[in-house]
């Protein structure tokens, strides 16, 4: 059974301030651009696998955390470990609902010195995590530590997966993923 809702009316935002035009120019630095659309908070995260053994417990939840410098308050490396250093592996977020997905925001392996490690690597978005549209080819990556994509159109869906098909070295980690966008109103969703 499906039970649709109505749509509220839009709501009035007021207008961003513009900049004053008789203001001194800055010579400040300039930083990296905002993220595009608001921070996505996610569910869940599963993976194809993890790494567990005496040197640590390390589920795809820790990739979705908080942490990219990959210690939490309980000083636990936080971070995702695929269970060796075959590729391919993929790590799936769910956000719950549908989203519009712009941008991601990846922390891999943050580790001082281990600027040797990169991943190539394909990001997929599903509605229903059965079947995948890439939205993302980035197979031929060489940045290790971190890196930040904006999509070249806005995709919807609920499910991110971003499956690693190149590793450089070490196991596949990845310590925290953000994605930017907006989530898609419950009331704008059927429920069934």
């Amino acid at each position: 059974l499906c039970k649709a809702y109505t749509v509220p009316e839009k709501i009035e935002q007021t207008p961003e301030p513009t900049a004053d035009p008789t203001a001194e120019p800055t010579t400040e630095p300039t930083t990296e651009p905002a993220p595009t659309g608001s921070f996505l908070k996610a569910l869940t995260a599963s993976a194809s696998s993890r790494q567990n053994n005496t040197g640590g417990y390390y589920p795809a939840t820790y990739a979705i955390d908080g942490y990219e410098v990959g210690v939490n308050e309980n000083d636990i490396l936080s971070q995702w470990v695929a269970s060796g250093s075959s590729v391919p592996q993929h790590i799936t977020v769910d956000y719950g609902q549908q989203c519009i997905f712009t941008e991601i925001e990846i922390w891999w392996n943050t580790l001082a010195g281990k600027d040797d490690r990169y991943s190539g690597y394909k990001v997929y978005v599903s509605v229903d995590g059965e079947e995948y549209t890439e939205v993302l080819d980035k197979l031929d990556n060489t940045t290790p530590y971190y890196t930040k994509d904006t999509l070249s159109e806005a995709v919807t869906g609920r499910y991110l997966k971003i499956e690693i098909e190149r590793q450089s070295a070490g196991n596949v980690t990845i310590y925290e993923i953000k994605s930017y966008g907006e989530k898609i109103p419950r009331e704008k969703q059927y429920i069934h």
